[in-house]
């Protein structure tokens, strides 16, 4: 007798779980996660670390998506990486990272938010102006206004403001000695993703408190140990390891050079400017500052 062989029919596979995924979640749905955007242009490291660089990546795909670009993955975010969304309706803002105003702002405007967006940070949440600021590498104490900070609002207005991110001074009595040289060792904010609230007068004109994102006065900050003025590298590592942190960090006015041990300064110049950029004098906004 021959025996014909007969298929066997399987079940259809269920479908993938769409699990709500966000930043600081670890484990093998995020790294599924990360090979999915990178079919789709993103390069991520599939480790499974639900970081920075995902929750950026994550950001930009929803928002040319048409999606709430909030970096949080749940089933609208799977059903458009899998491709089963629709397409966005016509109006809705496309991807920043392009080439152009594809969502109705300038390129000026998307250049700025894409490094926000890059570094973690978000662009005008609940309407707010988002500010940037921008640091060159290795710099150590200024004494000049040798940063900038950019204001994006939201209805596209781009303002260039001159100012300082890095202290003024290399020593002072009014900072902490973290190292126990017996000297005040000042601070430099590190880069990162900050919320900012009015905070009053401050020599004469108004100044705004930074945050750390779930509301702490303090923040993440590298010292000075040796009073050089540079932060080097040696100096980053040891604040890092030791959890170093500053407190009452501003953003006020300056004088004619920086001379804060913390704080951000804005040139006495740009400072009507800049009040006005962020919504006044009791204006609220998120800050998100880089080394380049």
């Amino acid at each position: 007798m021959i025996h014909h062989a007969t298929a066997t029919r399987r079940p259809n596979p269920a479908p993938a779980a769409t699990p709500r995924l966000e930043r600081g979640t670890t484990g093998p749905d995020v790294a599924r996660l990360q090979k999915l955007l990178n079919q789709r242009g993103a390069d991520l490291t599939p480790d499974g670390l639900f970081g920075p660089l995902t929750d950026a990546a994550v950001r930009r795909f929803q928002s040319s998506h048409g999606l709430n670009d909030d970096g949080i993955v749940g089933p609208k975010t799977w059903a458009a990486l899998r491709g089963h969304a629709p397409k966005p309706p016509p109006g809705k803002p496309g991807p920043v990272s392009g080439p152009g105003p594809s969502n109705g702002h300038s390129a000026e405007w998307n250049k700025y938010a894409d490094m926000i967006r890059k570094a973690g940070g978000t662009v005008n949440p609940g309407g707010k102006p988002t500010v940037l600021g921008i640091r060159a590498k290795g710099g150590g104490a200024s004494t000049s206004y040798q940063d900038k900070f950019v204001v994006l609002r939201p209805n596209g207005d781009v303002v260039h403001i001159r100012g300082s991110t890095r202290p003024g001074q290399t020593r002072s009595s009014l900072s902490p000695d973290v190292n126990g040289d017996g000297v005040g060792d000042v601070a430099m904010l590190r880069p990162g993703n900050y919320d900012v609230v009015a905070n009053g007068p401050h020599d004469g004109a108004p100044s705004f408190h930074v945050l750390t994102k779930g509301g702490s006065d303090r923040v993440a900050a590298w010292r000075d140990l040796n009073h050089d003025g540079f932060y080097s590298s040696s100096e980053r590592r040891w604040s890092e390891r030791h959890g170093v942190t500053a407190g009452a960090i501003l953003f006020h006015t300056g004088f004619a050079n920086p001379s804060s041990i913390g704080c951000q300064n804005i040139k006495p110049s740009d400072m009507g400017s800049f009040v006005r950029a962020v919504g006044g004098a009791g204006g609220n906004f998120n800050f998100t500052l880089v080394e380049v």
